[in-house]
């Protein structure tokens, strides 16, 4: 479980309380990196719902940018438990070109 998670969870508009109680078990069982395994039918049993309302609330959760999920597949080519990441963490933006206190990028515009 990750309490970093489910504390960032609790804070989020998830648009309903359905889609705000599977975010918040996602969060559950994530890990300190906001990743976890769960199928659809394991998220619908935990949270006292049908498979296709936990998928709807997931797509929203998706689209909404509150999570991302992949597909994944066993040795022999079987489905898998979804891999869903609970983006918990601000993501980093990265700036290709260092720039100086003025804001002119170094090595342009002059000396850093």
């Amino acid at each position: 479980m990750s309490a970093v998670a489910a504390r960032w969870a609790k804070k989020q508009t998830a648009g309903g309380s359905g889609r705000k109680a599977v975010l918040m078990m996602l969060a559950h069982l994530a890990d300190k990196s906001g990743v976890l395994h769960a199928s659809v039918a394991a998220l619908g049993e935990a949270c006292e719902m049908s498979a296709d309302v936990v998928r709807d609330h997931l797509d929203h959760l998706a689209k909404s940018g509150l999570i991302e999920r992949a597909a994944s597949y066993r040795d022999d080519g079987g489905r898998a438990a979804n891999k869903i990441v609970v983006r918990h963490k601000p993501r980093q933006r990265v700036d290709p070109s260092p720039q100086t206190e003025t804001g002119a990028p170094i090595g342009q515009w002059g000396r850093a």
